[in-house]
């Protein structure tokens, strides 16, 4: 029961009820609740895609991403912060990240020499990926890459606890940092002095508005380091929806990303390496990276291979 779809459907609608309903009149509650809804209209279409073909929804993904990165050169590939095609380097890198993740769900499902060359094809685009100058993202694709190679080992329950763990790790830093439980110098120079604030003031105004949050789009208005328009996003996704949503948006938010993991089996541990760099930065900001990652996600979902124990790096059972 845990694979079906439905529960997923019924947790996205909610939170995106909850950011329409809690706070109406907040700035961002349309376009928060649009950005929920486009994510699951992307599993939807990757599922359905699967079903045509198991590497289709990756390898339009993987086809589309690197199309886009081409057409701006040499500008994408420059490392700036403001390159495109999104305008900003760690989003390219997201969709790089997707694009890579894409490649990696379609290659146990093909022959040889697709499947050689589909692998070739993730190692080339995390290359690009590095080329964004963004460390998040090109160390995600390297974790996929990874965990490609050693799939295989162990039952599914190992990889769901795997893919929980590296979303607590992740997210419990942001709230540590955030919540000034801990705060290394080395680590807040290495993040941005600038993003431990954002992490602060989100968990500041979290605190001070638990349950309905101060209102989708209100973070921009409300936190003072977000007055420099550079700065406006708490860059964690989970932080801007406890501080925008209360925790209850963020409870929802969990128990999507919780289902994601129980649904995806084997494959658990593409939710999260997909959703890391969100952790720490506004990507999910940006509609293009939401749908592809969720086209990725529906498609490996849908997968015959999914949750029945085949290597990702060798032909699927007949």
């Amino acid at each position: 029961m845990a694979r079906n779809p439905a529960f997923g459907l019924l947790l996205g609608v909610a939170l995106a009820g909850w950011a329409l309903l809690v706070r109406p009149e907040a700035p961002g509650a349309t376009t928060t609740a649009a950005a929920v809804l486009l994510a699951l209209v992307g599993y939807a279409l990757g599922a359905t895609a699967s079903r045509i073909h198991p590497a289709l929804p990756g390898g339009a993904v993987a086809v589309a991403v690197p199309a886009a990165v081409a057409v701006t050169l040499p500008a994408s590939l420059s490392g700036a912060a403001t390159a495109p095609p999104l305008g900003y380097g760690n989003a390219d890198a997201a969709l790089l990240l997707a694009a890579t993740a894409g490649l990696l769900v379609g290659a146990p499902r093909v022959g040889q020499p697709w499947r050689a060359g589909l692998v070739c094809a993730a190692v080339a685009t995390t290359v690009l990926c590095a080329l964004t100058a963004s460390i998040a993202g090109t160390t995600a694709c390297v974790l996929l890459l990874a965990w490609a190679g050693v799939r295989r080992w162990g039952p599914a329950f190992v990889w769901q606890v795997v893919a929980a763990a590296l979303l607590i790790g992740s997210v419990g830093l942001t709230v540590l940092l955030g919540s000034r439980v801990i705060a290394p110098a080395l680590l807040t120079e290495a993040l941005s002095k600038e993003r431990v604030q954002l992490w602060s003031e989100a968990f500041a105004l979290a605190e001070a508005s638990p349950v309905r949050g101060v209102g989708a789009g209100e973070f921009a208005r409300l936190s003072p380091t977000a007055q420099d328009p550079d700065l406006a996003w708490a860059h964690s996704a989970p932080l801007q929806a406890a501080a925008e949503l209360g925790y209850v948006g963020l409870a929802l938010l969990a128990l999507l990303l919780g289902w994601a993991i129980l649904a995806l089996g084997r494959d658990a541990v593409l939710v999260a390496v997909l959703f890391l760099p969100a952790t720490i930065d506004y990507v999910l900001d940006f509609g293009w990276v939401v749908f592809a990652s969720s086209v990725v996600l529906g498609g490996a979902w849908a997968a015959g291979s999914v949750g029945r124990g085949n290597p990702w790096l060798t032909p699927p059972a007949p």
